[in-house]
């Protein structure tokens, strides 16, 4: 068991009062935090290292982590089109009427999907 396992196992006699068990708890978070910090540190420092070895800017992950990737289609446009009437609909808000009434006739609202 390490240190820090070994001191968060308080007996009863060691503890007094509130007082002296709240004064460890935010000793103990100290601890945490700071050793947080530096495993973040080691962390960033490890990513440091892969960036230079692969000539990579910081620019380059400012680009990327700012790129917004959407996962559906933009809003508006129709996600979903009855083959019979050629209504559409876009997924978004109440499903329409002939939507509901094709599902609750077993059919699969894949069925209706417009294909990328």
């Amino acid at each position: 068991m390490d240190a820090l396992a070994q001191e968060v196992l308080i007996s009863s006699a060691e503890v007094t009062s509130a007082r002296e068990l709240e004064e460890k708890a935010r000793a103990l978070l100290r601890e945490a935090e700071a050793l947080r910090k530096r495993e973040r540190e080691e962390k960033i420092l490890e990513i440091v290292e892969i960036m230079k070895a692969w000539d990579i800017t910081s620019d380059e992950i400012a680009k990327i982590a700012t790129k917004r990737k959407t996962r559906f289609r933009a809003k508006g446009e129709p996600r979903f089109r009855d083959p019979v009437t050629g209504k559409t609909w876009t997924g978004m808000g109440r499903q329409p009427e002939w939507l509901k009434a094709a599902l609750q006739s077993g059919r699969s609202i894949d069925e209706f999907r417009i294909a990328d």
